[in-house]
């Protein structure tokens, strides 16, 4: 069988969603907001542009899981103090999640609820479970000296 046989043949059962490998479904289930942000947004770009190339797919798909993760992390960094082994224990445990869910054969494109079901009993336990916590101490100075104010300040009836 000649190379490009052999790559269309994988090409067409890939697309078809006869084979999911694991490494695509474990990406697909830990980055799941990226991935469907990517897929609508290339929805409308499939009927201008109906061949477009796996390059753009790929580099759309890419800058929206870094802004994925920037915002988790952001999200991680207001949660919990640096000295806390809370989020490690989340995101590995986040991570195992996933890869099991990339190995279980449910069906051919059942990684998908799985992902959004991950997805959401994660962000629905870690705003329960945790507060939220500047991390920064009121009384540390600002960047030109003065003190820093994170909340309102008062009013000169409140202050009597």
């Amino acid at each position: 069988m000649s190379e490009a046989l052999a790559q269309d043949s994988w090409q067409r059962a890939c697309r078809s969603g006869t084979v999911w490998p694991w490494p695509y479904r474990f990406a697909v289930i830990s980055n799941f907001p990226a991935s469907i942000a990517s897929s609508l947004l290339l929805w409308p770009l499939s009927f201008v542009w109906p061949k477009v190339p796996e390059s753009v797919e790929a580099v759309l798909a890419l800058l929206l899981v870094l802004i994925l993760w920037y915002w988790v992390g952001l999200q991680l960094d207001r949660r919990w103090r640096v000295k806390d082994k809370s989020p490690w224990f989340a995101l590995s445990s986040f991570a195992l999640l996933s890869m099991g869910g990339a190995f279980l054969r449910i069906g051919h494109v059942d990684f998908l609820p799985y992902g959004f079901v991950l997805w959401v009993s994660t962000a629905l336990s870690i705003s329960h479970f945790t507060r939220v916590c500047s991390g920064i101490p009121r009384s540390a100075p600002g960047p030109f000296g003065g003190e820093r104010v994170w909340h309102r300040p008062r009013t000169e009836g409140e202050r009597g």
